[in-house]
């Protein structure tokens, strides 16, 4: 999705030794391609560097369309 332009929802992995059950699920936020990489990077190195680049940085997420 991102590849194409689009938006996704993402989350902070939940923390489910919080004490809190309101704590467990951080706050949802909206991201594009240029929160991760910047246009500059992206027009600039390979793709496949930057889709291990992409990889790397959302997998401490929870990932929502």
């Amino acid at each position: 999705m991102l590849w194409d332009g689009k938006i996704i929802r993402v989350n902070d992995l939940p923390d489910f030794s919080a004490e809190n059950e309101s704590n467990i699920y951080g706050s949802e936020y909206l991201i594009d391609i240029t929160d991760i990489l910047s246009r500059d990077v992206l027009e600039s190195q390979s793709k496949e560097k930057s889709e291990k680049a992409i990889h790397e940085f959302l997998r401490y997420y929870e990932i929502y369309r």
